[in-house]
């Protein structure tokens, strides 16, 4: 990661990258912690940001994680420097 970080900075001129943690991204983001959150809650921060589906509240707790994460997260991130997201979580580090 801190090779391609650096490649981005020369080729890009962008600012340094910025490496966080999958935990901290969401509490930075949303006020959420997705290690922690029970099934309830992930469906509460569906409903909040209007995302709540039928389909989507039958999937198994890493799905709802993931597509919080791409959903929700990920759009209001990296927008003004590279961002690496360190420690996913097994089940979502694919």
């Amino acid at each position: 990661m801190l090779e391609l970080a650096n490649l981005l900075q020369v080729v890009l001129g962008s600012n340094k990258a910025i490496f966080i943690c999958y935990q901290y991204i969401f509490i930075k983001t949303i006020d959420f912690d997705p290690l922690e959150a029970s099934f309830d809650e992930l469906v509460v921060v569906l409903n909040e940001y209007g995302k709540a589906d039928g389909w989507l509240i039958e999937m198994a707790n890493p799905d709802l994680t993931q597509f919080i994460f791409t959903e929700i997260t990920e759009p209001t991130i990296g927008i003004k420097q590279p961002l690496f997201i360190c420690d996913f979580p097994i089940v979502q580090a694919h």
